[in-house]
């Protein structure tokens, strides 16, 4: 029976036969030049790059072949998770390469944030030299950061090294480097009500959708800056607008969304101290060649032994 590898997204020339080279033995489709056609949906073994609806459609096919999915990304809540353990497909994602660009974004928004280069771009643009300027610093301030794990740890390492207090909230609570204490989900209280910053990490799952509702803005410190980075799922949009407008969140540097792109009739557009970027945060340098990396890595394995050797997902728990 053919077998074939489907890459879901864009390659180089020279990317693709890397991971051809792997597997001489299988048909390959390349879906932004040559997609799987649909008479091949049962051949498809290996889908590298992850795609929602074309998991499901191989899924929907009687007999299909499906064994391995890699996707691009950290978050894999578009792939049906339950639907893929039942089935017996291994999956993997590419955890671990946005560790450096996210804690950049976030060390970056903070201090411009708190040394004030907003004001400072203002008063350029109309030719102001003010001196008035209040620094609010950092060092002494308190940050939460909401699903500690790797990126977690590079973002509590560097701020730490400035001064800043460094709250880590996860499921299990288990110790890390670089974080002053780890409380488990259900004890962080206490730890959210005094943070200054706060940061979602959290990866977007049944328990986690809309982990940031309105109860859990409330309780943040009046005037908090709060940054989401992991998935817009995890934030109500309803209870975000309310907090900020209410200038119970007195700053918001928001990533991602619950709906991308998002809207332009959006508030969140033109909401007072909020800064969007386009789910740009995690971007790596060479993106396509590190990617192919893992790609080939764990394509190797799992042609050879039917089991991957890194970036495999524990689907029960969705991460």
């Amino acid at each position: 029976m053919a077998k074939a590898i489907v890459i879901t997204r864009a390659l180089k020339p020279e990317h693709v036969a890397q991971l051809q080279a792997i597997a001489p033995d299988y048909d390959f489709f390349t879906q932004w030049e040559h997609p799987v056609p649909q008479e091949r949906l049962g051949d498809v073994e290996v889908i590298l790059g992850g795609d929602g609806e074309l998991t499901n459609a191989i899924l929907d096919t009687p007999g299909n072949q499906l064994g391995f999915v890699q996707a691009h990304s950290a978050g894999v809540d578009y792939l049906d998770l339950p639907r893929l353990a039942k089935a017996k497909v291994l999956v993997a994602n590419t955890s671990g390469i946005h560790t450096q660009p996210l804690t950049e974004y976030v060390i970056g928004a903070i201090l411009q944030r708190t040394r004030a280069f907003a004001e400072a771009a203002a008063n350029q643009r109309q030719h102001r030299w003010v001196h008035e300027v209040d620094y609010a610093g950092v060092a002494g301030r308190k940050m939460v950061i909401a699903g500690a794990g790797r990126i977690g740890t590079q973002i509590a390492k560097m701020a730490t090294t400035l001064g800043i207090d460094v709250t880590g909230v996860s499921r299990s609570g288990r110790h890390l480097p670089y974080f002053d204490r780890l409380v488990k989900d259900e004890a962080a209280g206490p730890a959210f009500a005094a943070a200054d910053f706060v940061v979602d990490l959290l990866p977007l799952t049944p328990q986690t959708h809309h982990f940031f509702d309105a109860k859990m803005l409330a309780s943040l410190k009046p005037g908090v800056m709060f940054l989401n980075v992991g998935r817009g799922g995890t934030v109500d949009t309803a209870a975000l607008i309310a907090a900020i407008k209410a200038g119970q969140i007195g700053h918001a540097v928001l990533d991602v969304f619950e709906t991308e792109p998002l809207p332009a009739d959006s508030p969140l557009w033109t909401l007072p101290n909020t800064v969007i970027t386009p789910h740009i945060a995690g971007q790596v340098p060479h993106f396509k060649t590190v990617v192919t990396a893992i790609y080939a890595e764990n394509l190797t394995a799992y042609l050879q032994k039917h089991q991957l050797v890194s970036h495999q997902l524990d689907l029960a728990r969705g991460y």
